[in-house]
């Protein structure tokens, strides 16, 4: 849900202190489910490999997760508390892939 995630914080006006209501998809369980984003107050300092972000922190209910954005909509960081999980996003190492055309 991750990858979903990300597409739909580029498209949201992340504000300091707003809420925000959205339907969404989970492709877990192939069911419509309502998520309530509570930006907080302050954003925050994180720091993810070498890099150094300023990141919008969003509490995520009912997936009891913290989301930090930073200003252009890439989720950076999850925060799962109650299993003690941590998932640190960053930018992808994933290589290109080569395209070879044939004729």
């Amino acid at each position: 849900m991750v990858g979903l995630l990300d597409l739909m914080y580029q498209s949201l006006p992340l504000e300091c202190g707003k809420k925000l209501i959205i339907s969404a998809f989970n492709p877990d369980d192939f069911q419509k489910t309502e998520l309530t984003i509570v930006v907080r107050a302050e954003v925050e300092e994180i720091q993810i490999g070498e890099e150094s972000y300023i990141a919008f922190v969003c509490d995520v209910s009912p997936l009891d997760e913290v989301h930090y954005v930073i200003e252009d909509g890439r989720l950076l960081k999850v925060e799962r508390p109650s299993q003690n999980v941590t998932i640190e996003l960053g930018e992808s190492t994933l290589l290109e892939p080569e395209i070879k055309v044939i004729d």
